[in-house]
C-alpha cells in the first residue's frame, strides 16, 4: 500500500469499475483513479485482498485508540471515495484489467490482449498475489503470434518471476548460439551484464569446441569389404578431404554453421567418390558414437542452469519466509 496525497480532487471514479450498489463494496485507488467493486470475488482469487480484509477485523485488537485512528482500513471497512486502499505499485489500467479477469466481462472475452498488456496484467496480478491470474497471463504470453523474443522472454524474468520450462531453456538456447556479439546495446540493457556475461562465456566455448571438432576427424578401421592397403591410401585421404570441404567449413562459417545434430546426415548425403561405401558408414557411426555430438548440448544445459539460478536470486522466495508449524 502507500501514503494517501492530501488533494483528492484530482481523483476519478471509473466508469464501469466503480459500482453504487449497496453491499460489502471495497473502493481502492489505482494512481488517480478510484474503483468500487464487491469483494467476495476479489478476495477469492487475491491471497493480498483476502488477507488484507482478514486483518482489517483483527487489528482492532493489536492496536490502541491513537493507532487504531491512523490505519488506512478500519474493522469491517473497505475503504471510501476519500479513504481508499492506495495500490501504489499498480497502474489503473493495470487494474481495470484484472477487474476484467475476475469479473470475465463480455468485452474481456472477445478482447485481443497485446503483449504489453498481457505483462501489464501479470505485473498487477503479482503485486496482488493472484496466482491463478499470473498463470492465465503467463500461459497466453507463452502462445503469443508472432512471439515474445528471446531477449524478451529473458528480460521480463529478470523482474517477473516466469520459470517455466518452455519459456526460458528455448530463449537462453537461441542467445547462446547466437552469442553476445549479436545484441543491440538496448538488448544489453535489458538482459543485464550478469546474464550477457554467461551468454558469451557459453557462446565463446561453443565457438572452441567447433574449431576443435572441425579439425578432429573421426579415425576408423577398414571396413569388411576393404583391404587395409586400400583403406590407407585411397579411403582416409577421400575421408580426411570430404571432412574438410563438406564438414569442417560449415562448422565453423560465422553466418551459418551447420548443427552437430545434421553432421552425420550431411555426410550421409555426401557423395562418396572413392570412399568404399561400407567405410563412409563407419565413420558416420563413429561421429554418432563421439561425444562431440552433444558437447553444444552440455554447454547449454550449464548456461541454463547458471542463468536461471541468477534469475531466482533475484526474486523472493516465499517459502524462506514460511513461519514452522507449532
Amino acid at each position: 500500500m502507500g501514503d494517501q496525497p492530501e488533494v483528492v480532487a484530482q481523483w476519478e471514479r471509473h466508469p464501469k469499475f466503480y459500482w453504487e450498489d449497496d453491499g460489502r463494496m471495497v473502493v481502492y485507488r489505482a494512481e488517480n483513479m478510484l474503483f468500487r467493486v464487491t469483494v467476495s470475488p476479489f478476495c477469492l482469487h487475491s491471497v493480498l485482498v483476502n488477507d488484507l480484509m482478514e486483518l482489517s477485523m483483527k487489528l482492532p485488537s493489536f492496536c490502541d485508540e491513537r493507532n487504531y485512528q491512523a490505519l488506512l482500513i478500519k474493522a469491517g471497512n473497505g475503504g471510501s471515495p476519500s479513504e481508499p486502499i492506495f495500490l501504489d505499485g499498480v497502474t489503473a489500467k493495470g487494474f481495470e484489467t484484472i477487474l476484467e479477469w475476475i469479473w470475465h466481462t463480455p468485452s474481456f472475452q472477445t478482447l485481443t490482449l497485446s503483449p504489453d498488456m498481457l505483462i501489464m496484467l501479470l505485473r498487477a496480478s503479482r503485486w496482488l498475489i493472484m496466482p491463478d491470474c499470473s498463470r492465465w497471463a503467463i500461459d497466453r504470453l507463452k502462445t503469443l503470434d508472432p512471439p515474445l523474443s528471446a531477449v524478451d522472454r529473458l528480460g521480463f524474468t529478470t523482474t517477473l518471476p516466469i520459470f517455466d520450462v518452455d519459456w526460458l531453456h528455448p530463449a537462453i538456447d537461441e542467445l547462446v548460439r547466437m552469442g553476445p556479439e549479436k545484441l543491440s546495446s538496448r538488448d544489453m540493457s535489458a538482459l543485464g551484464g550478469r546474464i550477457v556475461g554467461i551468454i558469451g562465456a557459453a557462446h565463446s566455448r561453443i565457438l572452441r569446441e567447433r574449431a576443435r571438432i572441425s579439425q578432429s576427424i573421426p579415425d576408423v578401421p577398414p571396413s569388411s569389404s576393404c583391404h587395409p592397403t586400400r583403406h590407407q591410401r585411397v579411403c582416409v585421404p577421400y575421408w580426411t578431404e570430404l571432412w574438410w570441404n563438406v564438414v569442417g567449413r560449415r562448422l565453423i562459417d560465422p553466418d551459418d554453421p551447420i548443427p552437430l545434430s545434421e553432421v552425420a546426415d550431411l555426410v550421409d548425403r555426401s557423395p562418396s567418390g572413392e570412399l568404399r561405401s561400407s567405410c563412409k558408414l563407419l565413420y558416420i557411426q563413429a561421429w554418432r558414437n563421439s561425444t562431440a555430438l552433444t558437447v553444444e548440448h552440455r554447454i547449454i544445459d550449464s548456461a541454463i542452469l547458471s542463468i536461471v539460478a541468477y534469475l531466482r536470486s533475484l526474486h523472493m522466495d516465499p517459502d524462506q519466509f514460511a513461519i514452522p508449524a507449532s
